[in-house]
This record gives C-alpha cells, sequence and structure tokens, in this order.
C-alpha cells in the first residue's frame, strides 16, 4: 500500500513541563517551609533565648485529662448524676450520651470537685496514642510533647491554603513562611507546650480556608466540610468559637473588597459586574452576630 506519514507535535510537551515543573517546586518550597516550621520547635528549650519565654500552659492538666480519656474513655474521675452536679447538665451531647450524667473532676476544686472539661485535645491525644502513635513513642506522655509541632505543620498548611485561595501560589508560600517562623505563635507551640493553642489556630485558619473554598467555587461539598471543620473547632474551644463568624466577616470584607478594586482599576469593567449578593451575605453576618451577642443567643446564632 501507500506510504501514511505521521506528525508528532512535541509543542505541547514544553508547557506541561513547565506546569508540573512549577508544581513540583512549589511543593518542594512548601515541605521546606513545613520541616522549618517543625525544625524550630523541636530545638531543645535551653536553646531559646531567655528574653523569649514561652507562654504560660499547665502542661500537666492536659496529661492527666489525656490519660484518664486513655484509661476510661472519658476525662475527669467519675460519672455523676444531678445529685452531685446539681441542675444543668452540660454539654448536652455528653448528657444525652450518659443518660443524663456528667463527667466529674473530683481533683478539681476538691472535695466537692468540677465538671470535667470535654474538649477535643484530650481526645485526639488520647486515641490517636492508643490507636497509632503507640507504635513510635514508648509512652503517652512522650508523645505528648510533640503533638504541638503536629498541629503547628498543619497551621502553617493551613495559611498556604488560605492565602493561595486569595492571591496565588507566592503568597501562599510567604504566608506560611511568616507564619510558620512567628514569635507569639512558636512560643505557644514549642515541644512540650501542649496546651491548645495550636489546635484552635489550626481550626480557625482551615476553617477560614474551607469558608473561602467553598464560596470561590459555589460549592455545597466544601461548605459541609467547613461546617465539620468549624464543629471541631467549637469541640476544641469551646469557650471560644462563637467569634469566628467575626473573623470570617473581617477575612470577607477584606478578600472582597479587593476583588471590587480589582474590577474597576486595571480593566475596562463596570461597577455592577460585582456580585451584590456577596455584601448581603455579609451583612447577614455581620447582623446575626450582633443578634448573637446583644440577645444572649450566640449558642443558636452561631449553629
Amino acid at each position: 500500500g501507500g506510504e501514511k506519514e505521521f506528525v508528532l507535535d512535541f509543542s505541547k510537551f514544553g508547557s506541561l513541563g513547565i506546569n508540573i515543573d512549577k508544581r513540583i517546586v512549589t511543593l518542594v518550597i512548601l515541605a521546606v517551609i513545613l520541616i522549618i516550621t517543625a525544625y524550630l520547635r523541636y530545638l531543645p528549650i535551653d536553646t531559646y533565648p531567655a528574653e523569649a519565654p514561652l507562654g504560660s500552659a499547665d502542661n500537666w492538666w492536659v496529661y492527666r485529662h489525656a490519660r484518664e480519656v486513655y484509661d476510661y474513655g472519658y476525662p475527669g474521675t467519675n460519672p455523676v448524676g444531678p445529685e452531685v452536679y446539681g441542675s444543668g447538665c452540660s454539654p448536652k451531647f455528653v448528657c444525652f450520651i450518659t443518660e443524663g450524667k456528667m463527667y466529674w473532676d473530683f481533683l478539681h476544686d476538691a472535695p466537692e470537685g468540677g465538671p470535667a472539661p470535654v474538649e477535643f485535645y484530650y481526645y485526639f491525644i488520647a486515641y490517636s496514642y492508643k490507636f497509632f502513635f503507640k507504635l513510635f513513642f514508648p509512652t503517652l506522655i512522650s508523645y505528648m510533647v510533640v503533638v504541638p509541632i503536629l498541629f503547628s505543620v498543619l497551621a502553617a498548611l493551613s495559611v498556604f491554603l488560605l492565602a493561595r485561595e486569595g492571591f496565588g501560589d507566592k503568597a501562599g508560600l510567604l504566608a506560611s513562611f511568616l507564619f510558620g517562623i512567628s514569635t507569639p505563635f512558636m512560643q505557644r507551640s514549642v515541644a512540650g507546650q501542649v496546651d491548645s493553642d495550636a489546635v484552635i489556630l489550626f481550626f480557625s485558619i482551615f476553617t477560614t480556608f474551607l469558608f473561602f473554598r467553598a464560596w470561590n467555587k459555589k460549592s455545597f461539598k466544601w461548605a459541609a466540610l467547613g461546617g465539620v471543620s468549624l464543629f471541631f473547632f467549637a469541640f476544641t474551644w469551646p469557650g471560644g468559637y462563637a467569634n469566628i463568624p467575626f473573623l470570617l466577616i473581617i477575612a470577607g470584607v477584606l478578600y472582597y473588597s479587593l476583588r471590587l478594586l480589582e474590577l474597576n482599576f486595571g480593566e475596562a469593567r463596570h461597577l455592577f459586574e460585582f456580585k451584590y449578593y456577596y455584601f448581603a451575605l455579609i451583612g447577614a453576618l455581620a447582623l446575626s452576630t450582633l443578634l448573637a451577642y446583644t440577645r444572649g443567643f450566640s449558642l443558636s446564632i452561631t449553629l
């Protein structure tokens, strides 16, 4: 038969290689930043200068309750009924599971005792050690010492994701690096500083990232993940998670103000191309937050 001619076009391979290289370079730089974040927190405590002391934390308090969860499945010394705690069983989901009993800590405010803290951090330390990290650490306390490093790395990674969502890879890398070496954050998250600061920062930043990802993608799946993250944030910091709407409102105003400026400067676009429902949603969040804090409905409004 006749000869057939085949033409190979290699032009697209070059652009593909550049794109792959950019992703690889970004991942490599991010990995280095996360390693630096972890390394700075793993340094021996006596290498820190005297003028940069650690933040205050009751590490033995965290260890005791994590140990109780590890041994008994709940924090405190004993589940008690209303004859001990009086009235108002709280938190409600615990009282529902225990059929009206409350986890009580007789070692706190002895001899009467007080409610044992039911928080994510104690359960995470206990169960992650029991089912996984027990293979790598001889004791619970030796594992607990390095848990802040884990959440510090996750927080720095979340900063990268959040900044990249709005401003691109370079901004994400720079923001992650500055956050990872931030002295105030480092003082609250070095090895052995086992208070819940690093966990709180991780969930607050990660929740904000998921909020913007859901908004930009108009995706209910990302919004659902944001709700799950907000639940764990509330579980980690029951007394402070109601402040997250303030963070989202401020971040939303700044982010979409920048987008508004981009629509009106640099390109021939009209003001009305900006989506006014962004402002409507931000206003609704602001009004809900105001009602929550003035009318005492912080839990229900935030939920």
